[in-house]
């Protein structure tokens, strides 16, 4: 996942949002994680989360 406003390190693009070489990271002035705090959520059965069925049995 790359999402550039919070993490502190950002992908080299320009302004069209085409890699710019050389490739790589530079750190991101505008990252908010050195004063706050960043939660995710991923919603049951979206993504890599499963609900658990009543049965209490794992399904693959």
């Amino acid at each position: 996942m790359h999402l550039a406003y919070t993490d502190s390190r950002i992908l080299k693009i320009d302004d069209e949002g085409f890699p710019v070489q050389p490739y790589g990271v530079s750190e991101n002035p505008y990252s908010v994680l050195d004063v706050t705090d960043v939660v995710y959520v991923n919603p049951a059965n979206t993504g890599y989360s499963r609900t658990i069925p009543e049965s209490g049995e794992k399904v693959d």
